[in-house]
């Protein structure tokens, strides 16, 4: 069983699956900066945890409704947005970026996520891939088939208990990477390779543009599997990696998350924020469509 570092979410709250499209619709609004006083980006309710409570909290205080008046604004700024009020970008990006199960939703069979009928190693190149980032619109995928394990998230972990503990049998993994490990001083990508489907990759980044955490990719050992860690970065984080005192910039555009990009000076100053919209992830500073 992969053990993940950091992205396990427990999903608490519902939201229902009729109103997604309206929480997270389309935004190519251009951002402004604003300041952050928040410890774990996203915990709107403060208990120190990512998940779908925060998730309706957010669009709760989109639509001004009384529940969510105590909520911490700032971190309810997932996405960017100039300001004080989250939007619905903001519970978008809180629900792709850490690939939470939010709504209802069925299933017929337990890790058939391309609903053929049959649980075999294409679906579980499915949920890594879609954990990743690297699945393509196109692709049937039930979400509610993707969580394995029933602790209403999706990560490698769903993927490898549909390995271990149904009949699918799967060739030999493998797993490569361009940094050096666990190394937050270099942003790298790890290439991992298995089952049926082309090589899916996923690279360092960091958490947001104003956040000192990012988020490493990383082989675990001889395994073939991979695994990622939230690491606070001393001097802040930027461009994936952890950056060194009074370092100096690189000017041009860059991704803070998956999901977002802004232009940087040499300063590391951030300017123009933009969100990329629906069926995009941001990539070498802009957004392209998802794979």
């Amino acid at each position: 069983m992969l053990v993940l570092a950091s992205l396990v979410i427990i999903c608490t709250g519902i939201v229902s699956m009729n109103l997604l499209p309206a929480i997270f619709g389309k935004s190519n609004t251009i951002f402004k900066s604003t300041r952050v006083s928040c410890s774990l980006m996203g915990d709107v309710d403060r208990n120190g945890i990512i998940n779908c409570t925060d998730v309706n909290l957010i669009f709760d205080r989109y639509l001004k409704k009384p529940s969510a008046n105590n909520i911490n604004i700032y971190c309810a700024n997932v996405n960017g947005i100039d300001g004080l009020e989250p939007t619905p970008a903001d519970a978008r990006a809180l629900v792709q970026v850490h690939k939470l199960v939010c709504g209802t939703g069925s299933c017929n069979l337990i890790g058939d996520v391309d609903s053929d009928g049959k649980q075999t190693c294409t679906d579980a190149s499915l949920i890594f891939n879609y954990y990743l980032d690297n699945l393509s619109n196109t692709q049937p995928f039930n979400l509610y088939c993707a969580d394995v394990d029933n602790d209403n998230h999706v990560t490698p972990a769903d993927a490898q208990e549909l390995i271990l503990y149904y009949p699918v049998n799967c060739p030999e993994q493998q797993c490569a990477e361009t940094d050096n490990g666990n190394d937050p001083a270099h942003k790298g990508t790890i290439l991992y390779k298995s089952l049926p489907a082309a090589e899916a990759k996923a690279t360092d980044y960091c958490v947001t543009y104003s956040s000192k955490t990012m988020v490493e990719y990383f082989c675990v050992g001889n395994s073939g599997d991979f695994s990622s860690a939230s690491i606070v970065c001393d001097n802040g984080c930027f461009d994936g990696r952890c950056t060194n005192r009074g370092e100096k910039c690189i000017p041009g555009r860059y991704c803070y998350n998956n999901y977002s990009h802004a232009a940087v000076d040499s300063n590391c100053r951030w300017s123009d924020f933009r969100a990329c919209n629906v069926g995009e992830v941001c990539q070498n500073g802009g957004c392209i469509p998802a794979l």
